[in-house]
C-alpha cells in the first residue's frame, strides 16, 4: 500500500517532486506511505508538527525522528 497525499489551503495545486518544491510551493503538508508502514510527514506549521511528533510517541511508534534539509533522502535530485 503506498498512498502521496499533499494537503493545500486553497485551489493553488502544484506538481511537488522533490522536497524543494514542497518548501517552495503553497502545500501546508505532505503525508507519504510506504509498504503500508513507512511513513514520512512533511507540515510547514511548527507547531501542528510538535503535535505530530508528540502524537507519535505516545502511542509508541518505532523510529520516530525529525526529518531536516540535512538528512532528508527526499532533497535535491531525489523524485518522490
Amino acid at each position: 500500500m503506498f498512498a502521496d497525499l499533499k494537503a493545500y489551503p486553497q485551489e493553488t495545486i502544484s506538481e511537488i517532486e522533490i522536497y524543494e518544491e514542497f518548501i517552495e510551493s503553497d502545500c501546508e503538508l505532505v503525508l507519504l506511505v510506504v509498504d503500508s508502514c513507512y511513513t514520512t510527514v512533511y507540515c510547514k506549521d511548527k507547531e501542528k508538527l510538535e503535535l505530530l511528533y508528540r502524537n507519535a510517541q505516545a502511542y509508541e511508534f518505532k523510529d520516530v525522528q525529525y526529518v531536516t534539509e540535512k538528512n532528508d533522502i527526499r532533497t535535491r535530485l531525489t523524485a518522490w
